[in-house]
């Protein structure tokens, strides 16, 4: 991830590495180390608001840290799981530009939307092939018109914040 702290306005790369120990790094743009966060699961995904709170897909649940790299919560266990706040391999992570947190729970088929506190909100999408539908997603972004963008096996689907289903490609 790539992130530009609002306040302090420096840039920062974030990295996923999946080794023992799990952790997260962090860069300045020129290469300097800022800080590592060992986590005990694998991580899958990393969104960064623009306060630097850092938000991990990991692989049954969803952690924060503050801009200090300081645990502030975890939402999900230490199983698969498919009740609202569970998650069953969450992959793609992201902030909306509202500040809500989507959650791309790859092997539950859906989408899960947390407040910036791991709160859970709401849900959208189902296991399936028909438009609103997934196959595993993987991945999710925003675009600059606020358009969620969410990849699976299959298609590139676009959203609305919402949940509502603009379309999907091949």
């Amino acid at each position: 991830a790539y992130e530009v702290n609002a306040t302090t306005g420096k840039a920062r790369i974030y990295v996923c590495q999946n080794s023992s120990p799990n952790k997260l790094t962090v860069y300045e743009t020129n290469g300097t180390l800022v800080r590592q966060i060992s986590v005990s699961n694998q991580l899958k995904g990393v969104a960064v608001d623009g306060n630097g709170t850092t938000y991990l897909a990991q692989r049954w649940k969803v952690s924060a840290y503050d801009s200090n790299g300081n645990h502030l919560w975890h939402l999900g266990g230490q199983a698969y799981s498919s009740g609202n706040g569970q998650f069953k391999a969450p992959h793609g992570i992201a902030v909306s530009p509202a500040g809500e947190l989507f959650v791309a729970d790859h092997s539950n088929h859906r989408v899960q939307v947390l407040d910036r506190n791991g709160t859970f909100k709401r849900k959208f999408g189902s296991n399936g092939s028909d438009p609103g539908q997934f196959s595993s997603p993987h991945g999710i972004a925003f675009l600059p018109d606020g358009t969620m963008a969410i990849g699976d096996q299959s298609y590139l689907h676009f959203f609305q914040t919402d949940g509502t289903f603009i379309k999907r490609t091949n």
